[in-house]
Order: C-alpha cells, then sequence, then structure tokens
C-alpha cells in the first residue's frame, strides 16, 4: 500500500488530502476504496479510481506522490 496526495477542489488554495492507494501498474494506482473524503471536502478524484501518480515537491519542500490524472480504462 502506498500513501498518494489528491487535491481537493474549491479550497482556493493548493490542498491536498493524504490517502491510501495500491500500485496496480508502473505509474498507475488504485485509490483505497477505504478512504472516504470528510462531508465538506471534494477530492479531484474519488475512492476505487485508477490514476496516474507523479513524484512532487510542496511548498513546505516536503516530497510526495501526487494524483496527476485519470489512468486509461484497460480493455
Amino acid at each position: 500500500m502506498s500513501e498518494i496526495f489528491v487535491a481537493l477542489v474549491g479550497e482556493g488554495t493548493s490542498v491536498w488530502r493524504a490517502v491510501h492507494a495500491i500500485e496496480v501498474q508502473p505509474g498507475v494506482y488504485e485509490i483505497s476504496r477505504d478512504a472516504l473524503p470528510a462531508a465538506d471536502e471534494l477530492w479531484e478524484f474519488q475512492p476505487g479510481e485508477r490514476i496516474h501518480g507523479e513524484r512532487r515537491t510542496f511548498s513546505d519542500g516536503s516530497t510526495g506522490l501526487v494524483a496527476v490524472k485519470r489512468a486509461t480504462p484497460a480493455g
């Protein structure tokens, strides 16, 4: 299990929520279905979605894996 950061929508500034995800193929992660947004949060990507992840450096200098776009469904 990996930790991946998902952007919160409508916050006015960059705000991220750390969630658990499983790498299903290189660079593609499925956000845990157990990860649930708080009632006042709107996530860019939802639990169960497969997304591409990239390493990013945040404004505080820390780094993390960030959800950047939806993965194309297989098949």
